[in-house]
């Protein structure tokens, strides 16, 4: 990728963090007893977690093919939900689309050195119920990125459930600073403007993603509502509380790093909390870091937030920092969902898509 637009190199980096999920979350299912590491085939007996683990990972390459392809960036298949595929047909699958997708951005990318961002694109298509919507390229980017972290929080209880050892996918695990290697082209360009004088356009983005974050996580907490009194204290329920104030914890603690709130004694375990006091901690925290994306600047985002954990010290981006902030909220809300609806409550849609896209009144032309 030789543009240093931000805004598409964050779609690069997302990308090829998705390869690099992929790959670690298969891992970890092999490592399930009886499941996938022995076998690729379906006239041996699997383990139910496993197929059921296996199943999503497949759905998660259906749904980067069907958007890929309402971008113009691929042939469209026919869509199978949950596809009854190995980890091999995963693999291959997985590893085709991220081909794909870099091909479709790198082409992206050159059409930007001549004319306005193709991010900014407007694309119109029709859902998989026959509704009509449109939504700009990097509307579509960004969802197929957050399913896919939703869904791999799935993938990763499910390997748990199994037997097996889950593997951490997190955005910022994969993205710490090498000293030695050269900045990005894209933090180069945003350092080049001075401070407080920078361009917006990626601050902006992620303003976005924050408020679709405040309305997900509103939308977790009416889901853990609706579980029936009687269900309240099941272990699905406790799991679940544990999950949501882990999900705020994690809030605070990347945003003290930010210098924009000031930290507090490690908390990021899993105690549970009661809901209407995680609702108020997500409400505050809400407000807290949309003040502080509200006031940076691309060159804010090219900065390197420096930390020691475990006696390690650590050198991140700060924009890496905040997306890892927002995908994993993602990740861990796909969990709530699968407990809730073990506990008998209604589970509610998250997906990114479903905050940012428009409704249109007919159905989309040609690609």
């Amino acid at each position: 990728m030789n543009t240093p637009d931000a805004r598409i190199m964050l779609v690069h980096d997302l990308i090829e963090h998705e390869r690099w999920a992929t790959a670690r979350a298969l891992g970890a299912l092999r490592s399930i007893p009886r499941g996938i590491a022995a076998h690729d085939t379906s006239s041996l007996p699997d383990d139910p977690h496993a197929t059921r683990a296996r199943g999503i990972l497949g759905h998660i390459c259906q749904a980067r093919h069907l958007w890929l392809s309402r971008l113009g960036g691929i042939a469209p298949r026919p869509f199978d939900m949950f596809p009854a595929w190995s980890a091999g047909q995963i693999a291959q699958d997985a590893a085709s689309l991220d081909d794909a997708w870099l091909a479709w951005l790198q082409q992206s990318a050159d059409t930007a050195a001549r004319n306005a961002n193709p991010l900014d694109r407007a694309v119109r298509y029709s859902s998989l119920d026959g509704k009509h919507f449109e939504s700009s390229a990097e509307e579509i980017a960004a969802h197929v990125h957050n399913h896919g972290a939703y869904h791999r929080g799935q993938v990763a209880r499910l390997t748990k459930l199994a037997g097996g050892s889950p593997a951490r996918t997190d955005f910022i695990t994969d993205r710490e600073i090498d000293p030695a290697a050269p900045l990005p082209a894209w933090r180069t360009a945003a350092l080049d403007h001075p401070p407080g004088h920078a361009p917006r356009a990626l601050a902006t983005v992620l303003e976005q993603a924050q408020r679709a974050e405040t309305w997900a996580t509103n939308l977790a907490i009416d889901s853990l509502r609706s579980v029936p009194e009687a269900h309240e204290s099941c272990p699905e329920m406790s799991r679940a509380r544990g999950i949501l104030a882990h999900i705020q914890e994690t809030r605070h603690h990347w945003l003290a790093i930010l210098g924009a709130i000031d930290p507090l004694p490690c908390q990021l375990g899993f105690a549970e909390r009661p809901i209407p006091d995680s609702a108020a901690r997500a409400a505050e925290l809400d407000t807290r870091w949309a003040a502080f994306l509200a006031r940076i600047s691309d060159a804010d985002l090219a900065g390197v937030r420096e930390q020691s954990f475990n006696n390690r010290p650590y050198r991140r981006l700060t924009r890496d920092i905040i997306v890892h902030v927002l995908l994993h909220g993602s990740y861990h809300r796909g969990q709530i969902a699968m407990l809730v609806t073990h506990a008998g409550g209604k589970r509610q849609s998250t997906d990114l898509i479903g905050f940012t896209r428009r409704s249109m009144p007919t159905a989309p032309g040609p690609v």
